[in-house]
């Protein structure tokens, strides 16, 4: 269910992108993305507070107490409620501030950026008090309806798409007031699913304060981290913004949106593996939690690799069918970013990992204080004059080196952990596939050239092929091959039976 979501939400995403493009123009839809980009500079506190949910949510399940998956739920509505209100002090005051001062936004689009600012306010709130009906449902593994509630959101941003065209208002601030109702939509559908679906969203004035400051230590924690991330991807966005003005975040923002599109095929499979991770860490399933973490770890890997690698070679005529419009730098920030997501695939699992067995202090410290270096980098060679590229590649170096920082802290922190076994399972045989895989594809990029889309839809399934043929010769060990042959069967088998 989650890859039948995953295919239709990207095809209607990326269409969506071109038109919205289309019908806003290269300077409003960058004024967009920044603008709404220094609100979602304090999602660090939201996704950290989410995760945190997410993990104590699973973990309760793993139990099976329903009282205390109860519990769990009213401390974190109260959370999150708590968090509405902080976002909405610090987006009023330094984020307004930052806004006015320090953001480059031509004089006459000045006042529909602010409105996109205030509405990106609201639209924010609602997706943080909506963060405890949307975990259960992930915690339950109720994949199909994440999956349809996905496309019904999709669906709603391609007609907000066609609805720019018509609007009796300036566009930019009507687009923003159209994905504020989407926004309130999917809040109200995950809101009345939850509490007809699951006994344990029923919400109670009750207040745990042992279970609070539980939830809300084990998230503090989580926010050094986020805020890290958080400001790595927004902070650079800004920067870009200051030194180059909204086109380029305009490139950066349509690059992201291809990343997004490929990473969703990584997401699916992450996103039905982490409840499963955190379930057998907390039934002290200590060697089951760590294989399907390596497990998790590969095959995320791999997909990317699949996906991302005949996306990589070809963006240039991807972007030209894609886009009536291509903005500067597009091509090479969609290349560079998509390296950055393969590489940081091999190791997100890790991380519910360490969210499961609950010791994030020094992960955070440790990991957030590494992360949080690469903006003044960026600042660095910004002022000296580099291009806009340098901000990518220094992000994606820091994620390359974070990566091996990520082992080391983990194996220091926990008991249960292996490098060696990690090593063994995951970074030797992805390595020798992405190696092969690149490096044979770059020494024929000749061969690749693509100039039309019946040659893109052949070009793609034969990459896609000779991928798969070095991943399944180099990078599945022989228990893997023998389940996924057994899995195959079964499949046939059961699709024979039903005919």
């Amino acid at each position: 269910m989650l890859y039948i979501r995953m295919i239709l939400v990207m095809v209607v995403t990326l269409f969506t992108t071109r038109i919205v493009l289309k019908n806003l123009g290269v300077e409003d839809y960058g004024i967009y993305n920044v603008v709404a980009g220094v609100v979602s500079m304090f999602a660090f506190l939201n996704s950290s507070m989410a995760g945190a949910t997410q993990r104590f949510l699973s973990f309760e399940l793993g139990i099976n107490d329903e009282k205390r998956v109860n519990l769990v739920f009213c401390q974190s509505v109260l959370i999150h409620l708590l968090i509405a209100f902080i976002i909405f002090v610090l987006a009023e005051t330094i984020g307004l501030w930052f806004v006015y001062n320090k953001l480059t936004i031509p004089p006459e689009r000045f006042s529909a950026a602010m409105w996109v600012y205030q509405i990106a306010i609201l639209s924010f709130i609602f997706q943080i008090i909506n963060v405890p009906y949307h975990a259960p449902i992930i915690a339950h593994e109720k994949m199909n309806v994440y999956a349809w509630v996905s496309i019904l959101d999709v669906s709603c941003k391609l007609g907000i798409a066609y609805l720019i065209s018509v609007s009796p208002i300036d566009r930019l601030i009507f687009y923003s007031l159209l994905i504020l109702m989407t926004t309130i939509v999917m809040f109200l559908f995950y809101r009345i699913y939850s509490i007809r679906h699951f006994n344990e969203c029923r919400f109670h004035r009750l207040f745990d304060k042992k279970k609070f400051t539980e939830m809300f230590s084990f998230a503090g924690w989580n926010i050094i981290g986020n805020m890290a991330y958080t400001l790595r991807s927004q902070g650079s966005n800004i920067l870009l913004n200051m030194f180059f003005g909204p086109a380029v975040n305009a490139a950066r923002g349509l690059a992201h949106h291809v990343d997004g599109a490929v990473e969703q095929f990584v997401n699916n499979f992450q996103t039905a593996s982490n409840p499963q991770i955190v379930k057998s860490y907390a039934q002290q399933e200590y060697n089951e939690s760590l294989r399907l973490v390596c497990q998790c770890s590969k095959f995320s890997f791999f997909l990317m690799m699949l996906i991302g690698v005949p996306v990589f070679f070809q963006i240039d005529y991807i972007l030209s069918i894609w886009l009536t419009t291509v903005p500067e730098y597009t091509a090479i920030f969609v290349q560079l970013i998509l390296l950055n997501s393969i590489v940081d695939s091999i190791s997100k699992a890790i991380m519910t990992y360490i969210k499961a067995t609950g010791k994030v202090k020094w992960y955070m410290i440790i990991q957030g204080g590494f992360y949080l270096l690469t903006l003044p980098v960026i600042y660095v060679f910004l002022k000296l004059g580099f291009s806009p590229v340098s901000s990518m590649i220094v992000i994606l170096v820091f994620t390359f080196l974070g990566t091996f920082l990520r082992l080391v802290v983990v194996r220091r922190i926990t008991g249960h952990f292996s490098i060696r076994y990690f090593a063994r399972m995951v970074m030797v045989p992805a390595a020798m596939v992405g190696v092969i895989v690149f490096g044979g594809f770059m020494l024929t990029s000749s061969l690749l050239s693509t100039d039309s889309f019946p040659k893109l839809i052949i070009n793609t399934i034969i990459m896609v092929l000779i991928i798969a043929a070095i991943i399944w010769l180099i990078g599945i060990n022989k228990s893997e091959k023998k389940y996924i042959k057994a899995l195959v069967f079964k499949t046939l088998h059961l699709n024979n039976k039903i005919k």
